[in-house]
């Protein structure tokens, strides 16, 4: 009897993680996904109103963030992620010119102002949320190292991942900071 509740156990337990990773995960990935598509839309949107300039470097410049996002988080892998997140946090040019159209959205305001915000929250909450099983995954492989000796040969390269990887998320913590709206997120 024992046999048979342990195997009715772990068939439930396989199934329930089969649902999970199938189903539910998916679910909450596309959820993510759609606001970007969605803040991608709005944007559109405005400029076929003509409440935005289509040649204005702001309409430009988010809709080009927009669509290389979405390009890279489709089918989501960690590490293209980080190498889009690494490239977009180091490209100076990119960055002044964020910072410049953030002062002059933060003097406009209005819908564009909502969906600027609603970029950096989305690409934060993917950060997040993909990143989370990362860093705890390079923590144990850290600890495992650590106990194995192996440490004083790898622990720098794999601190530096871990390192970028929490310098990241920082940084999209910060520019949310920055960017919170007076609403609530997208």
């Amino acid at each position: 009897m024992l046999e048979v509740n342990i195997t009715a156990a772990i068939v439930s337990l396989l199934i329930i993680y089969f649902v999970n990773c199938k189903f539910i995960l998916s679910a909450l990935w596309n959820k993510k996904l759609f606001k970007l598509f969605a803040l991608r839309d709005r944007l559109a949107m405005l400029a076929m109103k003509r409440e935005i300039d289509e040649d204005s470097e702001e309409y430009e410049t988010l809709m080009r963030l927009l669509n290389t996002a979405l390009k890279e988080t489709r089918h989501f892998e960690v590490m293209t992620f980080i190498r889009f997140l690494r490239e977009f946090k180091e490209d100076k040019n990119l960055q002044k010119k964020l910072d410049e159209i953030f002062a002059r959205i933060e003097k406009s305001g209005g819908e564009y102002k909502k969906i600027f915000y609603g970029f950096y929250w989305a690409l934060g909450d993917i950060l997040h949320t993909q990143t989370r099983a990362l860093s705890g995954i390079l923590s144990v492989i850290l600890h495992i190292l650590n106990l194995v000796k192996l440490l004083p040969q790898l622990k720098p390269h794999l601190q530096d991942r871990q390192d970028e990887l929490f310098s990241l998320g920082e940084d999209f913590e910060r520019r949310k900071k920055e960017l919170r709206p007076a609403h609530a997120p997208i």
